[in-house]
């Protein structure tokens, strides 16, 4: 059995996934308006996925083919074309900045238009940027975690949670609690160390896998971040 239920930067507060009544129920306060919850998350998720993302593809290419390119050019003193002279053109330069402006927005715009559209493509921007960022985790469990017939994750972000059961882990998996945790940070303004905020924590969550009874056998793998 594996699944995946994901929610990128949710306003909050918790999701509870019931295996007995086949169900998943979703409580989020309406903390922000929709125009407002699109322009702070998702519009700066996607100008951020496709700045990493550029990025990668940047890195992978000097350091496949530029840097090979160049050094066999070298050997044979045969010219080579230079990155640099890519961005000569004025035209190619404004063509790029303006893809790299405008795209996001209107990408934005695209799927904030359908809030089903959104909810299907706001987890997976945030779990591409968790993949490119390497910001995950990886843990299994085993029959002596449960306790009182329950794992508990105590603190991820809530990016994404993937998990897989086998064996006894299973057939005795009853329902998954995620749950924000209700805290406030605490921080000093810079440069006016006597000043002191708060603000409500809004992307740090618990997970709770709870069994029917504990596991003889088997194992629990969860991916998260």
């Amino acid at each position: 059995m594996s699944d995946r239920y994901s929610r990128y930067i949710p306003s909050n507060a918790s999701i509870d996934i019931d295996y007995k009544r086949n169900s998943v129920d979703f409580r989020y306060p309406n903390r922000y308006t929709y125009k407002k919850a699109v322009l702070r998350f998702t519009l700066p998720s996607i100008y951020a996925l496709l700045l990493l993302g550029t990025g990668v593809c940047f890195a992978y290419v000097f350091a496949y083919v530029y840097i090979p390119y160049a050094l066999i050019s070298w050997c044979l003193s045969v010219d080579f074309v230079s990155l640099s002279t890519m961005f000569d053109d004025v035209a190619l330069s404004l063509a790029v900045l303006s893809f790299y402006a405008i795209f996001p927005i209107l990408f934005c715009a695209y799927i904030s238009i359908d809030k089903d559209r959104l909810s299907y493509f706001s987890p997976k921007i945030g779990h591409l940027i968790s993949i490119i960022c390497h910001m995950q985790y990886f843990k299994k469990y085993i029959c002596s975690d449960v306790v009182d017939n329950k794992i508990t994750i105590p603190s991820f972000t809530n990016i994404f949670l993937s998990w897989d059961t086998q064996g006894d882990f299973c057939r005795c998996l009853t329902g998954i609690k995620i749950n924000e945790l209700d805290l406030k940070y605490r921080y000093r303004v810079f440069l006016l160390p006597f000043i002191k905020k708060e603000i409500r924590n809004e992307n740090r969550f618990s997970a709770t896998f709870e069994f029917s009874s504990k596991p003889t056998n088997g194992e629990l793998k969860v991916i998260f971040a």
